[in-house]
C-alpha cells in the first residue's frame, strides 16, 4: 500500500490556491481572449466592457463586434448609429445617446440627419401612446395600414407628386394644419395623403391633431428630408420592436419593404434596437460614471477613426 501522503498529495495541490492559480477558470482565459481583442479593436478595453460578468462578456463582445461595428453587415455604420441614437433617446439612456451620436457622426452623419432620427422615435413614440390608449384593435390597424401604404406608393410613383403639397406645403396649408383654421381641412389632408381618412386618427383629440399630423407628415411622408423614406421606416421598425408595438411595427415592416429594405436590412435594424436596450441596461444598472464613460468613447471613436484612415 502507498504511503498516504502519496495519496493526498495530488488532491491537496488540485485545490489549493496556487494550483488554482496557475489554471484559471475557463471563463477567466475566455475573458482574457476578450479583452485583448476589444485593445486590438478599440485601441483599449473600456470600463463597462470590464463590467460585463466574465461568464458571458465573450458574447456580448461578439454581437457587438459583428453587427454594429462590423463593415460587412447590410446596413452601413451610418444608419446602424443612427437607429441606436433614435433607441437611445426614447429609452431614455444618456450613455447610449452619447455613444451613438457621436459614433453616427464619425460615421458620416450630420446633425440635421441626427435630428430627423430622434425626431422620428419622438413621432413614433407619440403615435404608439394614441394608437393603443384609444384601444385601437390590431386586426383594423392592419387593414388601415394596408390601404395608406398602397396609397403612399402610389403617390410616390405619380408624377403628380411632385406638386407642393408633400414636399413643402403652401402658406394656406400650413395655416390650416397649423391649427388656425377647421379640424376639417386636417381631415381633407389625411384623406388626401392617404386616399381615406384612417379609423384610429379618429380617437385623437380636434386639439392635438392639427399639429400632430402636420409634424408627422411633414417628417415621415416627406420625401425632402435629408433621411431616405427607407430609412425612416427603418428607424421607426426598431423603435417600435422594443417599445414593444406590434402595432407600429407592422405598420413600419409594411412601409420598410415599400421603400426598399430588405429582410436582412430590417432584421439588423430590430437587433441594432435590441442591442442599444442590451447595453442601456447594463451601463444603467450598474451605474458607470458617465463622464468616464464619455471620455472612453471619445478615445475609442478616435482610435477607430485612425485605423479607419490607414
Amino acid at each position: 500500500m502507498k504511503p498516504i501522503h502519496h495519496v493526498l498529495l495530488p488532491f491537496i495541490l488540485s485545490v489549493s490556491p496556487l494550483a488554482a492559480a496557475a489554471q484559471p477558470p475557463a471563463e477567466t482565459a475566455q475573458a482574457e481572449a476578450v479583452y485583448k481583442d476589444v485593445q486590438e479593436t478599440l485601441g483599449s478595453v473600456p470600463t463597462f466592457i470590464k463590467l460585463f460578468p466574465r461568464e458571458s462578456v465573450a458574447g456580448a463582445w461578439a454581437a457587438m463586434k459583428n453587427l454594429q461595428l462590423s463593415k460587412s453587415t447590410a446596413l452601413d455604420g451610418r444608419i446602424k448609429e443612427l437607429i441606436g441614437a433614435a433607441v437611445a433617446s426614447q429609452i431614455p439612456c444618456r450613455y447610449c445617446s452619447y455613444f451613438h451620436e457621436a459614433a453616427a457622426k464619425a460615421n458620416g452623419a450630420s446633425d440635421e440627419e441626427m435630428r430627423e432620427a430622434v425626431a422620428v422615435a419622438a413621432i413614433d413614440r407619440q403615435w404608439s401612446a394614441m394608437v393603443h390608449g384609444a384601444m385601437t384593435d390590431e386586426v383594423a390597424f392592419r387593414k388601415d395600414a394596408d390601404k395608406m401604404n398602397r396609397n403612399l406608393a402610389r403617390l410616390a410613383a405619380a408624377p403628380s407628386t411632385r406638386e407642393p403639397g408633400m414636399r413643402e406645403a403652401p402658406a394656406a396649408q400650413v395655416e390650416a394644419l397649423s391649427g388656425q383654421s377647421s379640424v376639417e381641412d386636417v381631415r381633407r389632408d389625411v384623406e388626401r395623403v392617404f386616399g381615406f381618412y384612417p379609423g384610429f386618427m379618429k380617437s385623437v383629440p380636434d386639439s392635438a391633431l392639427p399639429g400632430v399630423w402636420l409634424e408627422t407628415r411633414q417628417l415621415l411622408f416627406n420625401p425632402q428630408t435629408k433621411l431616405s423614406g427607407k430609412e425612416k421606416s427603418l428607424i421607426g421598425l426598431a423603435i417600435s420592436s422594443q417599445i414593444p408595438d406590434r402595432i407600429g411595427i407592422y405598420f413600419h415592416t409594411k412601409g420598410a419593404q415599400a421603400n426598399g429594405a430588405s429582410e436582412v436590412e430590417m432584421r439588423e435594424a430590430v437587433a441594432m434596437a435590441g442591442a442599444t436596450r442590451h447595453w442601456s441596461t447594463m451601463l444603467n444598472g450598474l451605474r458607470v460614471d458617465e463622464k468616464q464613460f464619455q471620455t472612453e468613447t471619445d478615445a475609442i471613436l478616435q482610435q477607430m477613426g485612425k485605423q479607419g484612415g490607414k
